[in-house]
């Protein structure tokens, strides 16, 4: 009797060959048997899609969860689900044993900003929208073309703004902002 494809060819050559799959076709892949979903799910494979995928990669660097994932303390095929679900209670619970500390989130400023300024003074107290990445604050923005400096602002993690954020890749803040040292980009 001949045996199983799957007992015949080694776990690292199949993880080898799914790599080169999308997303998409990785989940498909991943639900045709209980143990290619096994296989589907490793954390590695995962971790490479949640570095190369715009929102999962900007979520990472907004709250600062590079390590976590790299160290397996949160499941990176969980994490991609749920984020590209934008099912936020369920990532919620997810990040419940992580607890990030801040979010980092881009700000458009209207001011031209100098250098000792930006790590003097914090910057205007009115509503502001802070925004997922510089990208989608350049589409987002009104009056876009008068924008001085785009500025990364630390934020401190709030589970309420998970859902806007996977939502709309945004969200309206109204307390006073500090700008995170070094990082801001002038336009133009």
């Amino acid at each position: 009797m001949q045996e199983p494809f799957l007992k015949l060819v080694p776990t690292e050559i199949i993880l080898y060959s799914l790599k080169y799959l999308d997303e998409e076709s990785l989940a498909q892949f991943s639900i045709t048997c209980s143990e290619l979903n096994g296989i589907a799910r490793d954390n590695q494979l995962w971790l490479d899609h949640c570095f190369q995928n715009h929102l999962t990669s900007a979520i990472i660097k907004a709250l600062d969860l590079q390590e976590e994932l790299t160290s397996g303390t949160l499941n990176a095929y969980d994490f991609f689900y749920h984020v590209l679900n934008k099912n936020s209670a369920a990532l919620k619970e997810l990040l419940c044993s992580i607890q990030p500390r801040h979010c980092s989130l881009w700000f458009a400023s209207y001011e031209q900003l100098s250098a000792p300024r930006l790590f003097s003074k914090p910057l205007p107290d009115y509503p502001h929208n802070l925004f997922l990445t510089q990208e989608i604050g350049k589409k987002e923005t009104p009056n876009r073309n008068k924008v001085k400096n785009w500025v990364v602002v630390d934020v401190p993690y709030d589970e309420s703004m998970l859902e806007q954020l996977l939502k709309q890749h945004m969200i309206p803040y109204t307390e006073s902002l500090t700008t995170k040292p070094v990082t801001s980009y002038t336009i133009g």
